[in-house]
């Protein structure tokens, strides 16, 4: 994490099959989620921090929200959807916070998982978007290319 605070931290890009890779995480998860392939890609990455995103995405789909979860892959975008309540409106309006959570019980804001894979989707040079979808559950885009 302190390579990621302070922007040292750099990306060892291989092109990988981002099916396959998604796939990998999915099952080292050992988490339930249906996986749709709209258009397979071979994207330019690193394969061990794109784990820890969707890793993290997974996680917290799982943790806070309700099945299924779904992971969508077009070309270099991938979406993991869960179908719970969604984010906060204030993480959306202001993103996630480290070393706090949703839960009342454990203080304000949302958790280590978001801001780690916001940060490892920068130094992919990717971009992750956080919304919720029109009919309900949280939505996570990343923008690989």
């Amino acid at each position: 994490m302190i390579g990621l605070k302070t922007g040292s931290s750099t990306a060892e890009l291989f092109p990988v099959p981002l099916p396959d890779v998604v796939r990998e995480t999915v099952e080292h998860t050992g988490l339930e989620a249906e996986m749709t392939v709209r258009q397979a890609a071979m994207v330019t990455t690193d394969p061990r921090r794109l784990d820890r995103i969707l890793a993290n995405l997974l996680t917290n789909a799982h943790r806070h929200g309700h099945a299924p979860v779904r992971i969508t892959l077009d070309g270099s975008t991938i979406t993991v959807r869960d179908h719970g309540p969604g984010f906060p409106p204030e993480l959306l309006t202001h993103g996630p916070r480290r070393f706090h959570t949703g839960a009342p019980e454990r203080g304000r804001g949302h958790g280590l998982g978001l801001t780690i894979a916001l940060g490892q989707a920068a130094v992919l040079g990717a971009r992750l978007d956080l919304a919720n979808a029109p009919d309900g559950g949280a939505t996570a885009t990343l923008h690989l290319g």
